[in-house]
């Protein structure tokens, strides 16, 4: 059983991933798993400590066996190479820091710059991280996913490390907030036109694979080069049965292998396009970030790919206006926290114009933002059987079909906040306690 009391610490970053977690296994019984009480930081992020197996030691094996099994193509670094690739991990070389650990900018032995993603505390939440991470890494390739090039175990320090191509573009996060980078200019039109419709196709192939992201942000969506965007930053990922419902331990790692992978792959492609089809529910511990949570996972802990939908919404909401998704900063102005709720109320009684980012000068193309804005808001609706699936939501992007969809979609003034609270409940307040909370019986074997 879980009584669920959920705490926002609103004097945390935002930016920041993941809460403090445990380095010691909690004790578990054969045939129920009471857990009472369960946190939620700045980003929701709710269990600091995971359900993992009674043995440490055998986690590790388990982890071990399954990463030689399924390498695939991943290259396996020694912890020597990736310290010379970054010159012994110096300050200098760090290009930012998450939940996992600290991100550093290295050069591999073939040339190729890299992103080392370095993980020193251990903690069994970070192990799962960890293990997702190399699993979806031996999916196939997709333009807009970021890849996987190798890791590294380092038993004796107990370090995980992750290693992927450097993105010279930053994060789409940074590149609307991060104005410490003085050769970056504004993102243009055309460029977060190309980041939409790239990162939608990109969740499209995770979902047509079976893979709930659960993490869906500006922050987690990477720019190369040329500005195409490639999500990345999978350690919360969960699998799914398609068609079933499914209860997944938070912290399992799914066996998933490339050919079983690319099965599901050829499989979801014919699913059809209709708003109608499956939407497979996961049970699980609630994860992610506040502003990008969807209210049924928060509520409930059910999670499915209509979740990531409306994370979607909420990062072209990102895109559109340069804003978090969450800031008490428009408290001020006696304007909403949350960013669907301050845009919906600016649209009602303003002009488009209100809600653009200022940083593009007003040098955009207002059909397309109108469609956008209006795509952001179907994703985001409150209910998941209104929001468009990730098919669908491709489509809409590109400008096929959205109009009749969102003649459908209801606007009004009165719509109750995203997470139902008030400004004057926001207001004034350094923590928020979400209350009531859902009670869930999980048993030995997974099942409620």
């Amino acid at each position: 059983m879980v009584f669920k009391m959920l705490t926002i610490d609103l004097t945390r970053d935002l930016d920041e991933d993941f809460p403090p977690e445990s380095t010691t296994p909690p004790s578990s019984t054969p045939n129920l798993c009471f857990n009472l009480s369960l946190s939620l930081t700045t980003e929701f992020f709710l269990r600091r400590h995971p359900r993992v197996p009674a043995s440490a030691a055998g986690a590790i094996v388990q982890c071990n066996q399954e990463m030689e099994l399924q390498q695939g193509r991943l290259a396996k670094f020694t912890l020597k190479e990736l310290k010379v690739a970054t010159g012994k991990f110096k300050k200098k070389n760090i290009v930012g820091r998450g939940g996992f650990g600290t991100v550093y900018r290295g050069q591999l032995d073939n040339g190729h710059i890299a992103a080392v993603k370095r993980s020193r505390k251990f903690s069994y939440g970070k192990l799962a991280q960890f293990q997702v991470e190399v699993k979806i890494g031996n999916i196939p390739n997709h333009l807009n996913i970021l890849p996987l090039l190798g890791y590294c175990e380092a038993s004796k320090s107990k370090e995980y490390i992750l290693v992927y191509p450097y993105m010279a573009n930053g994060s789409v996060a940074s590149r609307l907030r991060d104005d410490q980078v003085e050769s970056w200019s504004p993102l243009s039109w055309q460029a977060r036109m190309k980041i939409a419709l790239g990162a939608a196709r990109g969740l499209r192939h995770l979902h047509s694979l079976n893979i709930i992201h659960r993490d869906i942000k500006a922050a987690n969506v990477l720019l190369d080069e040329s500005f195409e965007p490639l999500i990345g930053d999978f350690g919360l990922s969960i699998f799914f049965a398609g068609g079933k419902q499914a209860h997944n331990d938070d912290n399992a790692v799914v066996s998933e292998t490339r050919e079983a992978a690319e099965q599901a792959l050829q499989k979801n492609r014919a699913m059809a396009e209709s708003a109608h089809e499956h939407d497979p529910t996961v049970i699980t511990a609630v994860r992610g970030t506040i502003g990008h949570i969807a209210p049924e996972y928060l509520e409930s802990g059910q999670c499915s790919t209509k979740s990531d939908i409306f994370s979607f919404g909420m990062m072209l909401l990102e895109l559109l206006t340069g804003q978090r998704t969450f800031d008490l900063a428009r408290l001020a102005n006696d304007e909403d926290v949350i960013l669907v709720d301050w845009v919906r109320s600016v649209l009602i009684e303003k002009s488009l114009e209100e809600i653009m980012d200022p940083n593009m000068r007003g040098d955009y193309d207002d059909g397309e933002a109108q469609r956008l804005t209006k795509v952001a808001l179907l994703c985001a609706q409150r209910e998941p059987k209104e929001r468009p699936n990730a098919w669908q939501l491709v489509q809409f992007v590109e400008g096929k079909g959205w109009q009749e969809r969102w003649e459908d979609c209801i606007m009004a003034e009165d719509q109750p906040s995203m997470y139902e609270k008030t400004r004057e409940q926001w207001s004034g307040q350094k923590r928020l306690e979400f209350l009531p909370c859902d009670i869930h019986f999980h048993h030995g074997n997974g099942e409620s």
